[in-house]
């Protein structure tokens, strides 16, 4: 069976169904629109929930008497329109919110994420990326499509309106509507005649999303501490890999780090005669020069200061002759205080990133 014929097996065409699905779209934005604007609005804050869904339903045009309101939304019990007014409750929690879900994290996403996702496959790869839990994903082109080709395919089944979305009765037992709900994917690619076909349960499909979202945003933040604060310069190779994590971006522009050194007492005392400061205030934190190379080619020393753990003073830490407590997490203190050396890390790198560009 072709891939385009098995994408075909059931007797809906999704170009169909996309009209419902606009209307789930809209109904999904009125839902966040008024139920935010109650949030925010003083007047309305005291309403109950269920008052402003009542308002909601009346907003979309789905409720015309007391019996298109269901029972459990205030209706009466007996009310003959029942199934009907169950139906109207449908859409900010259907398929079409989840479509539209996709619609953003799959179909626009993809792009913002572009230069951040893998163009290669191996298995390792497979597992952060969540593919060994999909149930099917063929591509005609390429046995082992990369992680790049893969979410450009699902990308262009969500753009062209080539997926589907259902309920499958060997699903209807799970308790949760993201592991009933199978969503279906095909792609073709006339010019060079090869289909895409792709299969997964709605909590897979998430999950990916949630990978490409956070492939863009972890450029923007320091990587997690995973070292060992006992070891001496567990401090100084966690500021080191955030150097590696953020160059990373600066790669094409030719920029490299390469390592940070830190500097002998005589060499620190010289940097600060030559700045200019006489006295200097006791801090746990030894000076480090910042080794950055543009096409191969070593750039102006920078500095940064990089605190350490004195181990007579465990859990605590002397700044500016004032002794701080780190707290359960030391390494997130370091990181987020004012009076840290490395509070906001992730701008201190990227100015000295930027600067040996520029010079």
């Amino acid at each position: 069976m072709s891939l385009k014929a098995l994408f075909e097996e059931d007797e809906l065409d999704p170009r169909l169904e996309a009209l419902d699905l606009m209307t789930s779209f809209h109904s999904t934005i009125r839902f966040l629109e008024m139920f935010q604007a109650a949030i925010f609005s003083r007047r309305d804050q005291n309403r109950s929930v269920l008052s402003v869904y009542q308002e909601y339903l009346l907003s979309l045009g789905l409720i015309n008497t007391a019996d298109d309101y269901p029972d459990i939304v205030g209706g009466r019990m007996d009310n003959p329109n029942e199934a009907q007014a169950r139906r109207n409750l449908k859409y900010p929690m259907g398929v079409g919110s989840m479509a539209a879900y996709m619609s953003i994290n799959l179909g626009v996403a993809k792009e913002i994420a572009a230069d951040k996702i893998p163009n290669k496959i191996s298995d390792k790869l497979k597992a952060e990326w969540f593919f060994e839990d999909f149930d099917v994903i063929k591509d005609e082109a390429y046995e082992n499509p990369t992680v790049s080709r893969v979410i450009t395919r699902l990308r262009n089944a969500v753009s062209h309106h080539n997926f589907k979305i259902r309920v499958p009765s060997h699903l209807i037992h799970k308790s949760d509507i993201k592991d009933q709900v199978e969503v279906t994917f095909y792609d073709t690619d006339k010019k060079q005649g090869n289909d895409f076909y792709a299969k997964a349960n709605f909590r897979t499909i998430e999950k990916l999303m949630e990978k490409i979202r956070g492939s863009v945003y972890v450029f923007h933040n320091c990587p997690d501490f995973e070292g060992d604060l006992t070891k001496e310069d567990a401090i100084s190779d966690y500021v080191g890999s955030c150097f590696r994590h953020f160059a990373r971006a600066y790669a094409g522009r030719g920029l490299k780090f390469k390592y940070l050194k830190a500097l002998s007492p005589e060499a620190m005392y010289e940097l600060y005669l030559s700045a200019g400061v006489c006295e200097v205030s006791r801090s746990d934190h030894l000076k480090y020069e910042v080794c950055l190379a543009v096409n191969d080619k070593a750039c102006e020393a920078q500095y940064i200061d990089i605190p350490f753990i004195g181990s007579n003073r465990w859990g605590e830490i002397m700044i500016e002759d004032k002794l701080y407590p780190l707290g359960p997490n030391p390494v997130e203190w370091m990181l987020t205080h004012e009076m840290s050396p490395l509070c906001r890390l992730d701008r201190k790198i990227i100015s000295m990133l930027e600067l040996a560009l520029a010079n």
